[in-house]
């Protein structure tokens, strides 16, 4: 073949789009995808914590997908054993966390390459003790899975969990629904880190994440806020209702390099658990259902504050992205041209540096908030933002219903998906030095 660069003879290129959502360049030499994504819906999304240009999506076809911006493509890719619901990232990047819809909870190692594995691995401050010698691989390891709550610690199946003991609700004699919608990662403890998981069984189960040696029972990982002589808060059936089981759960258990152990169980959501947050020192675990709740737990009992006071306003929350608070009822609004349901907002300080990732935010604190839902209209607001129609900015790029749209780690740039046009959509943020108004696009 003759040389293109000598010859003046142009190599034919083809571009090909299949019926996965990919766009591929082919030629004589290989192929290249150029364009690529979910090729069923997306579900959702998260920010890297420390790095400003990187995301993660997951969705019902299976796929975790590791986003790096500039790219219109996947920069990794990892099928997962069943579709996920949910996903979200520890406050240092080493661990990705997904929610299935039997229950389960997979943590991984994130692989190298991605995040903090440009750096080549070193450990975050404040990492999990024990978990410093993992070293991140190209692709993704599993590090720890939560048992199934469907599943009986009986191999004979005569006895089922209870309620009481943290299994999902059952109407008549048929298992509950314990598909997740929600997961929350809290800072690392001295030893381990909690993880929150929520779901259609409208229960929020406490999971502890720790390398061995394991942590004494009853204990609170981050030892600032654990409680002098503290009981084990879930003991008997409703521990072996969360671990794995079946004829290869020891063999899976001895695979793996984590364990992750139940601490509590919180109930008293009307609704289905849509998001969850854990308070800066860990004390407190915020969340939402879809029947318009939003609760506060004390941590390590679960217990539910019956009068909050000022703890919604005061408290710093790790991520920002409940949809339901006091700092963002202005994005509810009864007239006719916003009256469509929200599904997702995400609230951060004002950005400063680019790159520079943003501290933990409380409610009474000032910054931007980004809402969007049904419509397909992401919003960008001042936070907190209190009042009925207050001014925003919007953004175009959808078609249909939104599910999830979250700032960036640095609060220059944003991500929305799209549920249905499977749209993974980056935004600009930007700030008008004559007018000091932000805007995106």
């Amino acid at each position: 073949m003759a040389d293109p660069l000598t010859s003046g003879v142009s190599i034919p290129t083809l571009a090909v789009g299949t019926s996965r959502g990919s766009v591929w360049r082919a030629g004589p030499t290989g192929s290249v995808e150029m364009v690529g994504g979910h090729h069923d819906r997306p579900t959702d999304l998260v920010p890297h914590p420390t790095e400003a240009s990187s995301w993660a999506s997951v969705g019902l076809d299976r796929q975790l997908l590791l986003w790096s911006a500039p790219h219109a493509r996947p920069v990794q890719r990892a099928l997962l054993p069943s579709p996920a619901g949910c996903v979200t990232f520890s406050h240092d990047g080493r661990y990705i966390a997904t929610g299935h819809p039997d229950g389960t909870v997979r943590v991984h190692l994130t692989p190298a390459g991605f995040g903090i594995g440009n750096r080549g691995g070193a450990m975050p401050p404040h990492a999990i003790a024990g978990g410093s010698s993992l070293l991140a691989s190209r692709r993704l390891t599993l590090v720890a899975v939560s048992g199934s709550p469907l599943h009986t610690s009986d191999p004979t199946g005569q006895w089922a969990p209870s309620a009481r003991d943290g299994a999902p609700r059952t109407d008549g004699r048929s298992l509950g629904n314990c598909s997740l919608e929600a997961l929350a990662f809290s800072a690392n403890g001295a030893r381990s880190v909690l993880i929150a998981c929520g779901g259609h069984d409208k229960s929020i189960r406490v999971l502890e994440l720790a390398f061995e040696p394991r942590p004494p029972s009853g204990s609170h990982p981050l030892a600032e806020v654990a409680p002098p002589g503290a009981a084990p808060l879930v003991s008997g059936r409703g521990v072996d209702s969360l671990r794995p089981s079946g004829p290869h759960a020891a063999t899976a258990s001895a695979a793996l390099i984590g364990h992750l152990e139940p601490r509590c169980c919180c109930r008293g959501h009307v609704g289905v658990i849509s998001h969850l947050d854990f308070s800066e020192c860990g004390s407190h675990l915020l969340s939402n259902s879809n029947a318009r709740e939003a609760f506060i737990w004390t941590l390590p009992r679960g217990q539910r504050v019956p009068n909050p006071g000022h703890l919604p306003s005061d408290l710093k929350m790790m991520d920002g992205s409940l949809l339901h608070g006091f700092d963002r009822m202005g994005c509810y609004s009864t007239s006719a041209a916003h009256s469509a349901v929200l599904h997702a907002a995400h609230a951060v300080l004002e950005p400063r540096a680019p790159g520079a990732a943003l501290a933990a935010r409380s409610a009474a604190e000032g910054g931007l908030l980004l809402a969007a839902g049904d419509e397909g209209v992401v919003r960008m607001y001042r936070a907190p933002c209190v009042v009925e129609a207050a001014p925003c900015r919007e953004g175009l790029a959808h078609c249909d219903r939104i599910g999830c749209v979250r700032f960036l780690c640095d609060g220059h740039a944003a991500v929305s998906i799209g549920s249905y046009d499977k749209l993974v959509v980056r935004w600009e943020v930007t700030k008008t030095q004559r007018t000091g108004a932000w805007s995106y696009g």
